[in-house]
């Protein structure tokens, strides 16, 4: 049987997800985003270490009732790596997980799982293509900085998480600002940090990324 793609997985998943919003029990969110730089490091042992820039464009979307939470998530970046004869390389992240949340005072904390897959093609044919999966554990949590002008929310938000794949480990860490621009449009900001290691090659790569997105808030 044919697997569904990421980029496949994540339309019917934002589907799915844009028909609970005709729910009164369920709340959540479909958003876009865009990464107009983002920053990679790659140090493989005896080698120079490499330091170039790319971009990207994610889509996310999730779904919740009292304190649990579904999501899905998809990523696909664009680097030019000079090093190589041919610099270009595209890759494609997607997520999918299950969450719990629990508001505290101003804020909240949570914590989820969720499967994790990367596909990274090179225009460099001697490099072969490289696909990763397996799961990962996030813990995080919101709070509320303030309201401006008695009308406008701005929440601080944080989140770490470390991500046993088939083929590499890795460790994420994003932090931000979000708020909302009227009823049901969201703004938000992040700053993450992915680094990941291969098991076989020892290869460390480093990705720093500010992003900026719009949400449909239901």
């Amino acid at each position: 049987m044919k697997k569904l793609s990421p980029k496949l997985c994540s339309l019917l998943g934002l589907a799915l997800l844009s028909s609970a919003a005709y729910s009164e029990d369920i709340h959540g969110y479909i958003g876009t985003y865009i990464v107009p730089q983002a920053g990679i490091k790659i140090k493989n042992p005896g080698a120079e270490r490499i330091k170039d820039s790319g971009r990207a464009y994610g889509a996310v979307a999730e779904i919740s009732k009292n304190q649990w939470f579904g999501f899905v998530h998809y990523e696909t970046v664009s680097v030019d790596i000079k090093a190589l004869p041919q610099p270009g390389v595209d890759g494609e992240e997607f997520r999918a997980g299950l969450g719990w949340r629990q508001k505290i005072g101003r804020g909240s904390v949570q914590a989820d799982v969720e499967y994790f897959k990367q596909k990274q093609e090179y225009d460099f044919v001697m490099i072969p293509t490289w696909k990763d999966d397996g799961v990962a554990m996030h813990v995080g949590g919101e709070y509320l900085l303030g309201v401006i002008g008695g009308q406008v929310p701005v929440v601080g938000f944080a989140d770490f998480g470390y991500f046993d794949l088939d083929k590499s480990d890795a460790t994420e860490y994003r932090f931000g600002l979000k708020t909302m621009l009227t009823k049901n449009v969201g703004l938000m900001s992040a700053y993450r940090i992915f680094k990941q290691e291969k098991d076989q090659s020892n290869e460390k790569t480093t990705l720093k990324a500010m992003n900026i997105g719009l949400s449909y808030v239901f």
